[in-house]
């Protein structure tokens, strides 16, 4: 069952990245700009946050197979549709499928992973789940770039995708267990309604804003999504500490149905909680900066192909989940200190060493291998950290944290590529030189910088809580 869930998020995060090498040759045949071809990420992001904030009331309502079978059908049909795109917007319209269908994949496997094993190794458990989960985006490029350097049409990316979530929905329905509680509660439509426009408008106006500060639609949509979201974080504190009775009742327990928060965040309102989901949410835009931008900077800047490229993505993201592996260990022995304080130190030193690197020779090229391995450890060691804190305060409440979590993550990747891809094509619009794409991206590295310093003093507040024993 777990090899199943974790297959599963495997492939879903698989396909996040899969255009990231493959994004240049999409340009290309449709005369796309580095702000159009941004949403074939954007979109996936921005779908997955309609779907996640359902996935906690989802989990506890209906069975597990069900809804892995339900997430793994829609990714199917996303990538079939992608696989035949002839237009751009159709490629769009595939990447929405699969988004909706990732989001309930990921909540479903830390929620079903921490269930039935044993709380004392929460740290090492969160590691493995976030290294499964970290694998898909990190082999994602190399897989495109090798399909593009044979010849192949970039259409192939989603062919080995299309074929093994095929198979997980054949072979989900034979392993995979039913561990959901069954809560006997209906769905609030209203807060459906406020989290299905409130995300998508907010991150749609932020990439708006992103492209230029002067656009009245960018301020329109961020404002009314904005309070959207607002609304609906209140209306979700509302039925969390009273909950509404219904006339419907449940036939299996006799007792009348009651309408239920999508996500409950009375358990997730402590300060240390709040702060541990805005850490998650910035060091999901250093994930995104170096998914998406990264390589679209090293390959022009350094005259690499896409299979190098892709290399110089893959090889520091997998040395990463090495280091993933380590923090959870650390976690369960020492606490999160450690862990969390030295993943922020390297995540400070990697994009200060992208910042500071202003060539695109081989002296350059090494600085920012170097740089990228800094980084990518960096998130290792911070992320499984806060989010095993993040667990052990409200233990009662794992789908609720798994939501909350991937959530914020989806939302910071969206604003994250939103706003890196746009002040890396404003510098590369005043000279489209080789080196100035070095230069670019060191300017949306100088922004990680300041941001992951203020991650430094944010983060007390996180470990620094009390921790139930272990």
């Amino acid at each position: 069952m777990l090899g199943v869930l974790m297959a599963s998020a495997f492939f879903c995060l698989f396909n996040e990245t899969l255009l990231s090498v493959g994004n240049n040759v999409v340009m290309k045949q449709w005369h796309l700009s580095y702000n159009a071809v941004q949403w074939t990420m954007t979109a996936f992001l921005v779908s997955m946050s309609l779907s996640v904030p359902m996935a906690a009331f989802v989990i506890r309502r209906r069975s597990t197979p069900w809804v892995l079978a339900t997430a793994l059908a829609l990714i199917v049909v996303g990538l079939a549709i992608d696989a035949v795109s002839p237009v751009f917007p159709m490629l769009i319209v595939g990447r929405v499928v699969e988004g909706f269908g990732a989001g309930f994949i990921t909540p479903l496997l830390f929620t079903s992973t921490l269930s039935i094993t044993d709380p004392h190794h929460r740290g090492i458990v969160t590691a493995v789940c976030g290294i499964v989960c970290g694998l898909g985006p990190s082999l994602a490029p190399l897989y495109s770039g090798v399909i593009l350097d044979v010849g192949l049409n970039w259409h192939w990316l989603f062919a080995v995708p299309l074929c093994v979530c095929a198979l997980l929905l054949a072979v989900s329905t034979y392993t995979v267990s039913d561990i959901s509680p069954h809560a006997g509660s209906i769905p609030d439509h209203l807060s459906i309604v406020e989290s299905a426009v409130g995300f998508p408008l907010a991150i749609a106006g932020i990439d708006s804003l992103a492209i230029s500060w002067v656009s009245r639609w960018g301020w329109a949509m961020a404002i009314v999504g904005v309070g959207f979201c607002v609304t609906w974080v209140k209306r979700q504190l509302l039925l969390s500490s009273s909950p509404v009775t219904t006339d419907r009742i449940d036939p299996e327990t006799g007792e009348r149905y009651v309408i239920a928060p999508l996500l409950n965040l009375r358990a997730l309102s402590s300060v240390p909680v709040w702060c541990g989901l805005l850490l998650v949410l910035l060091i999901q835009m250093a994930n995104m900066c170096l998914s998406v931008v990264y390589p679209m900077a090293v390959q022009p800047a350094f005259g690499l192909n896409s299979v190098q490229s892709s290399l110089m993505l893959m090889a520091p993201l997998l040395f990463s989940q090495l280091c993933a592996a380590a923090s959870g260990r650390l976690f369960d022995r020492i606490g999160p200190r450690v862990s969390v304080f030295s993943g922020f130190t390297l995540l400070i030193l990697g994009f200060l060493l992208f910042a500071l690197n202003k060539s695109a020779d081989r002296v350059g090229l090494w600085t920012t291998v170097v740089a990228a391995v800094c980084a990518f450890v960096g998130v290792a060691f911070a992320t499984p950290g806060i989010e095993a804190t993040l667990f052990a305060l409200a233990p009662s409440a794992t789908a609720d944290v798994s939501t909350a979590v991937q959530t914020v993550m989806q939302v910071g990747g969206a604003i994250g590529t939103a706003v890196s891809m746009a002040v890396f094509q404003s510098v590369l619009d005043s000279n489209p030189l080789r080196v100035l794409y070095v230069d670019a991206f060191g300017d949306v590295s100088w922004i990680l910088v300041v941001l992951y310093a203020l991650c430094m003093m944010i983060a007390y507040f996180v470990v620094a809580s009390p921790q139930p024993r272990r």
